[in-house]
């Protein structure tokens, strides 16, 4: 046998080798799929669905972003509906995750990027549920604005003219 025949059959098995072996191990980063994101929608969206049939047109209800790092929820029932760390339970393809989700009143979405894998407790909470909302952020105390007197009782130093400026 020739050495580029060697190198052949050598190459051909370390394919193979390579195909086969990946299978089974479970991703560094924690990452959305389409199953996952459906979840979340099916938890927390909105009238699309409603909307769709009535216009006869498909409407996007959910998308992944950024290689699975994000999943965008659109028309969410509502902003409260959206707000907080969420669990999701693992799909078919990927295991489950903690995400952190915030409303976007812009563009009326509910947003959500990937925290963590689920943790040893978060996946005995997801053991009936396919989503459990984690926590819920307080509402913030609004702050109230520094009051200040009316006008006519300011004292404010007046800016010179110019014609006092040409003198």
């Amino acid at each position: 046998m020739t050495s580029f025949a060697v190198f052949r059959i050598f190459t051909i098995v370390g394919m193979l080798f390579s195909a086969f072996a990946d299978e089974g191990v479970v991703p560094a980063v924690a990452r959305f799929d389409l199953q996952q994101c459906q979840m979340l929608y099916d938890t927390m969206g909105g009238p699309a669905t409603q909307v769709s049939l009535a216009l006869f047109s498909p409407i996007v209800k959910f998308v992944v972003l950024q290689g699975g790092a994000r999943c965008d929820i659109n028309w969410p029932r509502t902003a409260e509906a959206c707000r907080g760390t969420w669990a999701v339970s693992a799909s078919k393809r990927r295991a489950a995750i903690e995400t952190e989700c915030n409303y976007v009143s812009a563009k009326n979405i509910c947003s959500c990027s990937i925290r963590n894998f689920a943790s040893d407790e978060t996946l005995v909470a997801l053991a009936d549920h396919k989503v459990v909302q984690l926590e819920v952020p307080q509402a913030a105390p609004e702050a109230k604005a520094a009051e200040r007197p009316p006008p006519q009782m300011r004292r404010e130093p007046m800016p010179p003219s110019t014609a006092q400026l040409a003198v």
